[in-house]
């Protein structure tokens, strides 16, 4: 696996990858587990106050200063720090590289990598296995070595692009006798603390999972809640217009009854007038047989006025 950058004037993981081929096994990488494993080197030589000879690569000056305290505090220890990258004292090689060579008789380490772009993402990656975008998520292929062998190639590679001072510093670690016990309690340790940062990263995964969970389950009542709520207000709004229509219903029977009412009262009002008329002749006979014709002359004009009213119909208001 080799860098496809055109523009690539030096490569150390391309370098080693070549030396070393079948002895080095390159690994995908993010940026933030580049951090972790880099802090953890760093911390190495900070703890055991180790006077190395370090290279590193930052590719752009904006990603060193984030840094810079840490190196500031290397700088007191070590025999020479080289910082290559866009803008950085080292040069603009290696500008696509992200790596940190350690060598010291105690304690020899490198990380070597170079970031992957976009079409050779689309070459080692289909197209749902994509990293997500991301600062922290931008993705490299490299490896790492604590083999003496392999860090001093690459200490005598990378001091060939530094300046004279940083060259002797290198070929006085290079010179110096391995110190295999240090070497092996360093690594040790090293590999403890990578395996206790990665408990804890697996940790803080399992922690979130389960924050997860919990939250979809809110999640999930909230969305039961809401849909009992738009149920209830559906059967409310039917209440609703159940609650119109009984009125309107009401309303109705109501204005019926009165209806039926006026109606009845009206047949009642006809069949009593019916009534009268048949009367009539026998009011009028009665009254003959008791006076005689034209005796009684205010019963027989009555009369009269009750006859003109009972065939006259009455006048219907509009």
């Amino acid at each position: 696996m080799q860098p496809s950058q055109p523009n690539f004037e030096q490569s150390l993981y391309t370098e080693l990858n070549v030396a070393f081929t079948g002895r080095l096994q390159p690994h995908f990488l993010r940026k933030s587990s580049l951090i972790i494993m880099s802090h953890i080197l760093e911390d190495q030589v900070l703890k055991r106050e180790l006077a190395p000879v370090i290279f590193t690569a930052f590719q752009k000056e904006q990603y060193f200063q984030k840094e810079k305290p840490r190196y500031d505090r290397l700088n007191r220890l070590a025999r020479a720090v080289t910082i290559f990258g866009q803008g950085l004292p080292g040069g603009r090689v290696f500008q696509h590289e992200w790596f940190i060579v350690i060598n010291e008789p105690r304690f020899k380490s490198l990380i070597a990598s170079y970031e992957l772009s976009g079409e050779e993402l689309g070459e080692f990656f289909p197209l749902k296995a994509l990293p997500l975008p991301g600062e922290n998520n931008r993705l490299f292929v490299g490896f790492w070595s604590y083999d003496p062998e392999v860090v001093d190639f690459a200490t005598r590679l990378l001091a060939r692009q530094s300046s004279p001072q940083v060259q002797a510093a290198a070929e006085r670690a290079l010179t110096a006798p391995l110190e295999a016990g240090e070497q092996f309690r360093c690594v040790t340790e090293v590999s403890a603390l990578i395996l206790s940062r990665l408990e804890k990263t697996n940790l803080k995964m399992l922690g979130q999972i389960k924050h997860n969970q919990q939250l979809l389950q809110e999640v999930t009542r909230q969305s039961e809640q809401i849909g009992l709520l738009s149920r209830l207000e559906r059967l409310d709004d039917t209440q609703k217009l159940h609650q119109e229509l009984l009125a309107l219903y009401n309303e109705t029977a109501r204005t019926h009854t009165l209806l039926h009412q006026a109606t009845l009262r009206q047949l009642q009002s006809a069949q009593n007038m019916e009534a009268a008329r048949n009367l009539l002749p026998q009011f009028q006979a009665v009254l003959d047989d008791f006076s005689g014709p034209g005796q009684n002359p205010t019963l027989e004009e009555l009369l009269a006025r009750l006859a003109t009213l009972l065939t006259v119909p009455p006048t219907s208001n509009s």
